[in-house]
């Protein structure tokens, strides 16, 4: 029967339509966008080295994931799960367009932080 609203409709790619764990080539390298070599001070791009921590409720670990990765007391701090992972990577190359290196992405397992500390993305977290 042809009516209203079940079935029948383009069926959902096997991955639900969930964007894949890993950022698009087309995002890198970021674009500063700032001219005229004069920096803030917060423009930590490329004075910090990419960071991947460990589980953050083990004893020390959010300490040492804070010192490695702020910069002048500031840290951008956000998470996501794999589904979110466009969203991060929106999150992080928007930030890098501007100068800002000092993030840290919280994530819900290492095998998803492994995927985004990829090169080239390198996306600590």
């Amino acid at each position: 029967g042809g009516g209203g609203g079940g079935g029948g409709g383009a069926s959902l790619p096997p991955n639900g339509g969930l964007p894949s764990k890993l950022p698009t080539a087309a995002m890198w390298p970021p674009r500063f966008t700032r001219g005229g070599g004069v920096r803030s001070g917060f423009e930590s791009l490329g004075r910090l080295e990419p960071y991947r921590g460990g589980d953050l409720e083990q004893p020390g670990e959010l300490a040492r994931a804070a010192k490695a990765r702020s910069f002048n007391g500031e840290l951008v701090l956000t998470y996501g799960n794999e589904a979110g992972t466009a969203w991060i990577a929106n999150l992080v190359f928007s930030l890098r367009a501007v100068g800002i290196e000092h993030f840290l992405v919280i994530v819900m397992d290492d095998e998803h932080c492994a995927e985004l500390m990829k090169p080239p993305w390198r996306i600590s977290c």
